[in-house]
């Protein structure tokens, strides 16, 4: 294990030498062994944060600091006023955040996920995630999008043999969004000792423990979530600041959506449906995504390797997570679909693959002629294998392949209507990212170079495959 005196990037304003210890990149199986909460007999855990009454009515506050002229100076665009969100002072900010990030390296231990928002090479968003909880840990973990191996904590023995310091690797890696999430915040007198006791939280803008306050014109961009117990509110947090840097860095105009999307039985066309899915549609065994989908450089990328469904009426599984207080479930998003796809799990969520004396083990399938051929027997069945049955799960597909659907519509939808319609729902929703004609011209071009836009008269079918 690593221990406390860890670096998690000088940058990140988590202190070299705290208290507690840091864990990063754990492996998904690492953090189920973790989990807070009673498990089932199907493997999944269950957990109840029990907030109080009182907090539990609370709406968390909503806080980001306003754009100056320093910010236009550096090319900083201003963020369209959100609905809900506060103005709060620079200085308040810089101050809440110190408060989180000693919160989170003076306690017992915490956790760090580093991953990519977008499946796609050219248009992924590098991201890190600090928590002291390892529930939320598990969530941003099987989530994350990882087409290369990040530095796991028990492979930093194995790299240092190797050579060179692994501490180091955590040290230089410097992604375009931060989220310090402290699920665990109380309101309390601040915990940095000054001469005078320092400010009260009053002080800084908060009037309870509940709050996310957003910093979207720093690089990297940056986000404090404090006394926020449900994961999937973390997910939307980081996919909204991911969004912001996807559209403006580099002025790339990467588009994200908010979205479900199902793959053709044939595994050659994409349907993404805009708008306020059904649990049919998350519930299909030709799902692609949930949640967000990252359309940039010409493909249609999913942003989170996991589900997100509704716990009423779901079949748990094995390493599902469950919040009984949301009525939300967490899975890992297999890598197959077709018969016994839920078996079939990527090896980065059990850790290094396990390699048994003839070959390699995994639990596909039980076929013994399968297994053979799997680990390189010469001799053959002459029956086929069961894993045949088993197809591939893209990441990614071409735009020209990909339709979309918009929830609420009829019929064909002209690409200009469509774009004017997704970015009032943003507006409503508190989730525009960028300026409304920028967002609704890049929209508006994309869906010109897409297969078509339509409405929901076809939802059926698609979710068949059809």
């Amino acid at each position: 294990m690593i221990s406390s005196d860890v670096s998690a990037g000088m940058w990140s304003g988590i202190q070299r030498a705290t208290y507690g210890l840091i864990e990063p990149n754990l492996r998904p199986d690492a953090l189920y062994r973790r989990l807070w909460g009673t498990k089932d007999k199907s493997g999944a855990i269950r957990i109840d944060y029990e907030e109080s009454a009182e907090m539990r009515k609370s709406e968390p506050q909503l806080l980001m600091i306003p754009h100056t002229k320093e910010h236009a100076m550096h090319q900083r665009l201003k963020n369209p006023t959100l609905p809900k969100f506060k103005e709060m002072d620079n200085l308040h900010f810089r101050r809440v955040l110190r408060e989180a990030q000693y919160h989170l390296g003076h306690g017992l231990r915490h956790y760090m996920v580093d991953g990519v928002f977008g499946n796609h090479a050219g248009s992924g968003t590098p991201y890190r995630i600090f928590t002291d909880s390892p529930n939320h840990a598990y969530v941003a973990t099987i989530a994350a999008c990882r087409k290369f191996n990040y530095l796991s904590a028990e492979e930093s023995s194995l790299t240092k043999r190797v050579g060179g310091d692994p501490l180091e690797e955590l040290a230089w890696r410097k992604p375009g969004v931060i989220i310090y999430h402290c699920p665990s915040y109380d309101f309390e007198a601040p915990r940095i000792v000054e001469e005078f006791g320092g400010p009260r939280p009053s002080d800084l803008g908060l009037v309870h423990q509940k709050f996310i306050a957003l910093d979207p014109y720093a690089i990297p961009m940056k986000a404090v979530m404090g006394g926020i117990l449900g994961a999937e509110e973390l997910l939307k947090t980081t996919a909204f600041l991911c969004a912001r840097w996807g559209f403006y860095a580099d002025d790339k105009k990467h588009i994200t959506l908010n979205a479900d999307s199902i793959i053709s039985k044939d595994g050659k066309t994409l349907t993404v449906i805009i708008g306020d899915a059904s649990d049919a549609v998350r519930g299909s065994s030709l799902l692609h995504s949930t949640q967000n989908i990252r359309i940039g450089d010409g493909f249609v990328s999913r942003c989170w390797d996991s589900e997100v469904v509704a716990s009423k009426g779901a079949t748990l599984r094995n390493r599902d997570l469950v919040e009984t207080s949301t009525g939300t479930v967490f899975r890992p998003l297999s890598g197959h679909h077709g018969k016994d796809a839920e078996k079939t799990l990527s090896n980065r969520l059990l850790g290094r693959r396990r390699v048994g004396r003839y070959g390699s083990e995994h639990s596909y399938t039980s076929d013994v002629a399968s297994k053979a051929a799997a680990s390189g027997h010469l001799l053959g069945s002459s029956t086929k294998p069961d894993t045949e049955a088993i197809v591939g799960r893209s990441a990614t597909f071409r735009l020209a392949d990909t339709k979309f659907i918009v929830l609420g519509s009829k019929g064909t939808v002209a690409a200009e209507a469509a774009a004017k319609g997704i970015v009032e729902a943003f507006t409503k929703k508190g989730w525009l990212y960028a300026e409304e004609d920028k967002l609704t011209a890049a929209l508006s071009d994309m869906f010109g170079k897409s297969k078509g836009v339509s409405g929901e008269d076809n939802l059926s079918k698609v979710v068949k495959g059809e």
